[in-house]
């Protein structure tokens, strides 16, 4: 079971076989179950908001070469000591910091 699914089921229980973990923040390490973060949604939903970011479909956005998996072992190293917006963004390939907050 993927970390941001568990953070699911501890937070609403056992009730959420046919949802899915919506990142709303876009990390996909994130298990920050909030509305601004990730919230229970549908498969379709989710791909419904993921096209519409550019993060599924035919007009995916580029990811300067990486993998999902790379992008996210990237960030996790860069916040392997704590919250830092500056290393976060360049794990992350972004230009400039979020003010998001936490991750985790």
């Amino acid at each position: 079971m993927s970390a941001h699914r568990f953070a699911l089921l501890l937070a609403y229980g056992d009730s959420t076989a046919n949802v899915v973990a919506e990142h709303r923040c876009n990390e996909p390490l994130c298990v920050r179950v909030d509305p601004e973060h990730v919230i229970s949604s549908t498969q379709s939903a989710n791909l419904l908001y993921a096209v519409s970011l550019g993060r599924a479909g035919a007009h995916r956005a580029p990811t300067g070469g990486r993998t999902r998996v790379e992008r996210s072992l990237a960030v996790r190293a860069a916040l392997a000591d704590g919250w830092d917006p500056i290393a976060y963004a360049q794990a992350a390939g972004e230009t400039r910091p979020r003010d998001s907050g936490r991750l985790f």
